[in-house]
């Protein structure tokens, strides 16, 4: 088990790395988070492939798994990000109903985001 300092240090490190483009040594620092499904560290390795590791669709694959994994345990910018992806059909297929429903979900939370994304939806797909 990771306390709650350890995570925290260790999502910090992470972020260093990824700022400095050293996503070998993320993965490395987030590896542990992830085996414990701890939601942040899910999304941030949602978001890079370390070169030569896997194929563009293994990284797709992996990254829309791990998005969703983030989400369903409530981190609120893994939860818009899958509403993007639902509404664009961006690693899934297009699916304004479940963009929607994620978008509340991250209302719900309190996160702060663009509020111009609900239009964004109606004008990409028409109001339901």
């Amino acid at each position: 088990m990771v306390s709650e300092k350890e995570s925290s240090l260790a999502l910090q490190s992470a972020k260093a790395h990824m700022e400095r483009g050293d996503y070998k040594a993320a993965e490395r620092v987030l590896r542990p988070l992830v085996e414990v499904d701890e939601p942040e560290a899910l999304f941030l390795v949602s978001t890079f492939s370390v070169a030569g590791s896997e194929s563009a669709e293994e990284f797709e694959r992996r990254s829309f798994e791990m998005l969703k994994r983030s989400a369903e345990l409530g981190y609120p910018k893994a939860m818009l990000a899958l509403a993007r992806c639902y509404a664009y059909g961006d690693l899934v297929g297009q699916d304004t109903r479940c963009a929607q429903e994620w978008l509340q979900r991250a209302k719900q939370t309190g996160f702060p985001f663009e509020p111009e994304f609900d239009d964004l939806l109606e004008t990409k797909n028409g109001p339901e």
